[in-house]
């Protein structure tokens, strides 16, 4: 198997919103990102798995082929607002790290 962090040219997250992040999983090569697509490594499930929620707290999941691009739209851990108490990534710039270890077939 080969992880999706060797496919990808760019995997980023940020803050979308006081309650949810988003998470761009960007292609350089086309074959690479239809590879990821056909493969179904990248669905609803197999992202709360990584992300230890439920398959409910993903808001979106797009797939953009003209841009070789997959966008993802997750709730925050727990529900903490962006800022709240004991939140640890007010950005949300580091919540991309758990799919580095995706498996695509």
């Amino acid at each position: 198997m080969t992880r999706i962090v060797d496919l990808a040219e760019v995997i980023r997250s940020q803050r979308a919103g006081i309650y949810c992040h988003s998470i761009d999983i960007v292609f350089r090569h086309r074959q690479d990102y239809e590879r990821v697509k056909a493969g179904g490594a990248v669905t609803q499930e197999s992202i709360a798995r990584l992300y230890h929620t439920s398959a409910e707290n993903i808001r979106s999941l797009e797939y953009f082929d003209a841009g070789k691009a997959i966008k993802i739209v997750l709730l925050r851990p727990g529900g903490t607002p962006s800022g709240g108490h004991q939140e640890t990534d007010v950005l949300g710039v580091s919540q991309y790290l758990p799919l580095e270890d995706l498996d695509v077939p």
